[in-house]
């Protein structure tokens, strides 16, 4: 007697060995070239070239003025005339300030009455010290009071030097109370109006710079030193007034900035017309050297150029 039991189990089974077959029947075999082989894969990697995979190199840099002068009094005293403003273009030569100079004519009378003390000083050691040297020749001063004598010679003649050194400096700052443009340029800033008081080399009262030429400075990392050159070409935009304009590499830092692993690169930017200031911010885009002028494939190992080929034989020649 069977069991009741078996006979599901047994249908199961059945049915299960049947759909597997099927699927397997279904499937469409395996075609080996469907599929790359790891190989391959490793190998179109490798033969990617380097300047697909190479990203450009980009930096936010700066303008500077290569020509710029901070421009203070010499000589202490209140600005009595001051002829230019911010934004002003200015000629070398040109007067821009000028300060009282009562108080530099106070100061060389004073360095004046300072010289002629000191040479009544020398004048009167002088005396003492003839006064013992020929006592000494009678033995009627002792050898401590001469050479004291002879100290206080040297000291006062050194007093005169000193006199003489003051008064010249007097003098100088006396009269240096108008300055001028050292240079064509414009007012950048202007930090002092006319009646403050300014003191002798000071805060400074204008700020005078040439932008004609301008300087951008960048800092890349420290791995551009493999691509970038001095005279290499770059590209400047403007964001600020939407241009954008081609510049040079004009020198690169010597050394790298330890703590950030960085260089600086100084390009040079042509301003004659001066539509970039001094302080604006730029974007750079550098071009490696290997992509700004790529030089001719050289030929493989072997081949032969089309200049080194042989002529093509006549026809009917092997005939």
């Amino acid at each position: 007697m069977r069991h009741p039991l078996l006979l599901p189990l047994v249908l199961s089974a059945t049915l299960l060995g049947c759909s597997r077959k099927d699927a397997s029947q279904a499937l469409p075999p395996a075609d080996p070239s469907a599929a790359a082989p790891v190989s391959s894969l490793l190998k179109t990697s490798s033969e990617r070239p380097p300047q697909e995979a190479r990203s450009k190199l980009s930096a936010s840099g700066t303008t500077y003025a290569i020509h710029q002068a901070s421009l203070s009094a010499r000589s202490s005293g209140v600005i009595v005339r001051l002829n230019v403003e911010a934004g002003d273009r200015v000629k070398k030569g040109q007067l821009l300030f000028q300060v009282d100079g009562r108080g530099a004519a106070l100061g060389v009378a004073q360095a004046q009455v300072g010289l002629k003390s000191a040479e009544i000083n020398l004048k009167g050691a002088k005396e003492d010290l003839d006064r013992k040297e020929g006592l000494a020749k009678t033995g009627s001063v002792t050898e401590a009071a001469l050479v004291a004598s002879r100290l206080q010679y040297d000291a006062a003649e050194l007093g005169v030097k000193q006199a003489r050194v003051a008064l010249s400096n007097a003098q100088f700052f006396a009269g240096e109370t108008s300055v001028r443009a050292p240079f064509d340029g414009v007012i950048a800033e202007k930090h002092l109006n006319q009646g403050e008081s300014v003191g002798a080399m000071a805060q400074p009262v204008l700020l005078v710079q040439d932008i004609s030429k301008l300087e951008v400075r960048a800092r890349l990392p420290e791995n551009a030193l493999a691509t970038l050159r001095p005279g290499s070409p770059a590209t400047a935009h403007f964001r600020s007034i939407d241009r954008t304009v081609q510049v040079t590499i004009k020198r690169i830092s010597p050394s790298v900035d330890m703590r950030t692993r960085t260089i600086e690169v100084v390009c040079e930017l042509d301003n004659p017309e001066e539509v970039y200031k001094a302080g604006m911010l730029v974007e750079l885009d550098f071009t490696p050297r290997s992509e700004a002028s790529p030089g001719p494939a050289a030929p493989a190992p072997g081949a032969t150029t089309a200049a080194q080929a042989p002529p093509p034989a006549p026809a009917g020649a092997g005939q």
